[in-house]
């Protein structure tokens, strides 16, 4: 049987380049970038899936600065809806099932209990509406597709909060986090393998896809240190302590009914993929 046709957008970022070493095994992967094609060009990207042929559309390319983006509106929204639009479009031309990385900043952070798919969105920030923009569009134009839900991630080829807890650790004699954000940090690598189990599926829709168990930022920075055997003392600290340019969502743990309604929920407890995450950046894994 013929490998499947993949196209990854985003293919040097932190989950495009991880879904490109993953995938690469078991299906015939085109990873592109900025220098191949730019997202916001109708034309250069219907020239470039055109050339591609894919089977599959695996769109990971975004705008992802949530603070910057509160200033920087208009170039938020061309990249995160109007990309979007364009790399539904020209999947559909292509006959390719389109999957689109969305994220928990599509709701506003107000429920006491996990998200589920079928919730209503509610961004609070010029990013989660972008986002949640490119949702609509995907639904709107693509009768073949996946909207895949990611949340707090981390992974090799790209800047992170763990890298970030790191480095603070070994700089600072004590650091402090915020722990009333709650969340599920997530590694890109269990998000690459969660694909493959769903690009087996053509039960099309929205999945959350996030590791299992709730934490704080707070409770990731003690894991971190632990994993890495850093000593550094962290401390608690209130949201309010620590304003950002844009709202955060308190609570965005996302539960992922969907995968586990189908029975291939494959994604371990976060604690796990900090572990895994941090032992491969001691063994010389990891390029951040």
């Amino acid at each position: 049987m013929a490998k499947k046709r993949v196209l990854i957008t985003g293919a040097k970022g932190m989950l495009g380049s991880k879904l490109c070493s993953v995938l690469s095994g078991t299906c015939d992967c085109i990873g592109v970038d900025i220098d191949d094609f730019d997202i916001t060009d109708e034309q250069s990207v219907v020239r470039g899936v055109t050339a591609a042929r894919p089977d599959i559309v695996l769109h990971c390319a975004a705008y992802t600065a949530v603070d910057k983006a509160e200033d920087d509106a208009e170039r938020c929204s061309l990249i995160n809806e109007k990309g979007t639009t364009h790399i539904a479009q020209a999947a559909r031309e292509a006959g390719a099932v389109m999957l689109y990385y969305s994220t928990d900043y599509v709701f506003d952070g107000k429920k006491d209990s996990p998200y589920v798919e079928a919730d209503t969105p509610n961004p609070v920030s010029v990013y989660g509406r972008s986002k949640h923009a490119g949702e609509e569009a995907v639904k709107r134009i693509c009768e073949r597709y996946f909207i895949v839900r990611i949340a707090w991630l981390f992974g090799e080829n790209g800047k992170n909060i763990i890298q970030t807890i790191l480095r603070l650790g070994k700089e600072k004699p004590s650091i402090s986090f915020v722990n009333d954000q709650f969340g599920s940090p997530t590694y890109t690598a269990d998000v690459a393998l969660q694909t493959m189990q769903l690009l087996e599926r053509t039960e099309w829709g929205v999945y959350h896809c996030t590791a299992e168990g709730i934490c704080t930022w707070y409770d990731v920075a003690g894991r971190t240190l632990a994993a890495a055997g850093i000593q550094t003392p962290v401390s608690p600290i209130a949201t309010s302590a620590y304003p950002t340019r844009a709202l955060r969502p308190a609570y965005s743990y996302l539960e992922n009914a969907n995968l586990k309604r189908l029975g291939i929920n494959v994604m371990p407890a976060w604690e796990s993929g900090i572990d895994r995450y941090v032992h491969g950046l001691s063994n010389g894994m990891g390029n951040g």
